[in-house]
């Protein structure tokens, strides 16, 4: 089949799926992309996303050149170095990650933070026309030589290959692999940005503004980075990229145990934004006090609060029209940052499968099989070394 008579269609609008839609365009393949939500800002995207050398490679390898180089300058200007503190800001040794990486902040392949917003704006720059929101995808049909998509609407779409790319809780995943949903870790992640400003006037809380900093507590760990950006990045980019306007911010993470924040197993967490700052509180009460005062500079609107999934393998399964991407087939724990670089790894190696099918002649189920392989391969690595990092951040022994 030709390049430019295969047609496939993705769901989910996520830094993976946007990245596989960009892939694609590069190659010369036609694609659709349906995402449930209205608008593209139609909810928070959250805020700090890191972006390792695998992620980066994929960027670089699907978007076009000035994108690419536009996502580099709109990303926050790099820290120095990584702290590793106690709860009372002590310096703490042996609790390394594998996953980790201590690049200097100025080599070629240090990691890079981007704000979410801003990626999915350059995401999603170029392909305008072929997003469409407030199309809930529902089920779907696969035929001999193509896959009909059911929308909750009513509506459908044809095309020869699906993609589901729709996260942890994957609506295509649970029709193609029902039975391998992600497992609830029983850990949670609150996140929220705190006032630069703020900070700057907090005795003490110097040591944790100029490098990513990682805190350690009993049944919790928080990751800090200070988000600073160059403001001519925002300014008439090229190419008529529309771009929001960052300010600075200073973002902070608490991954832990449901224990470690006073919530019993299986307690909701549809819980207001009080509630969240509560939690913090109670979770800081014993730290520092220049740790506290992070989240006391952190407005309470900023915070949110999600469980913590992964897979606990990757199955096998024969290669069909249908395929999954990132969280949707390899969720893993946040504690690695490996979650979103491996998904833009998998769009670089599905639209590159897609493409040598094409070019070679042979089927799209070869290439498809293919991707598979290959995702099953260094998907079942990243969920090691996630899970790796989640015991290094946890484990008060210092065994890790």
């Amino acid at each position: 089949m030709r390049a430019d008579a295969l047609r496939v269609a993705i769901v989910g609008v996520g830094p993976g799926g946007l990245c596989l839609a960009q892939g694609l365009k590069k190659r010369g393949i036609p694609f659709d992309v349906f995402e449930r939500d209205q608008a593209a800002n139609s909810r928070t995207q959250g805020y700090r996303i890191r972006i390792d050398y695998t992620g980066q490679n994929a960027l670089a390898a699907c978007l076009p050149s000035a994108s690419y180089s536009l996502f580099q300058r709109t990303c926050a200007l790099p820290a120095v170095g990584v702290n590793l503190l106690d709860a009372q800001l002590k310096d703490v040794s042996g609790r390394w990650a594998s996953a980790w990486r201590k690049t200097p902040s100025d080599a070629d392949d240090a990691d890079r933070c981007a704000h979410r917003q801003t990626m999915r704006e350059v995401l999603m720059h170029g392909i305008e026309p072929h997003v469409q929101f407030g199309r809930a995808f529902s089920h779907y049909e696969e035929g001999r030589d193509s896959v009909t998509l059911h929308f909750t609407d009513g509506s459908t779409s044809d095309a020869d290959v699906l993609v589901g790319s729709d996260g942890i809780h994957s609506a295509v995943r649970g029709q193609r692999l029902p039975g391998h949903d992600p497992i609830d870790t029983g850990s949670l992640c609150i996140y929220g940005k705190a006032c630069p400003e703020q900070m700057r006037a907090t005795s003490g809380a110097e040591a944790l503004r100029g490098k990513t900093s990682i805190v350690f507590a009993d049944g919790v760990s928080v990751i800090m980075d200070a988000m600073s950006f160059d403001p001519s990045a925002f300014e008439s980019p090229e190419g008529g990229v529309k771009l929001t306007r960052v300010d600075d911010y200073f973002y902070w993470a608490i991954i832990g145990t449901r224990a470690a924040f006073g919530l019993a197993d299986g307690a909701s967490l549809s819980l207001g934004r009080e509630d969240i700052k509560a939690l913090v509180g109670r979770a800081a009460g014993p730290w520092a006090y220049p740790l506290r005062a992070v989240f006391e500079c952190s407005d309470e609107g900023s915070m949110a609060i999600a469980s913590v999934h992964s897979a606990a393998s990757l199955p096998l399964w024969e290669a069909g029209r249908v395929t999954l991407l990132g969280d949707a087939i390899h969720a893993m724990s946040p504690a690695g940052g490996l979650g979103a670089n491996t998904a833009l790894r998998d769009a670089n190696v599905l639209a590159e499968c897609l493409a040598d099918s094409c070019a070679g002649g042979v089927s799209v189920l070869s290439g498809i099989g293919r991707y598979e392989a290959a995702m099953r391969s260094y998907g079942t690595s990243a969920l090691a070394a996630s899970e790796s990092s989640a015991r290094a951040l946890f484990d008060v022994s210092g065994d890790a």
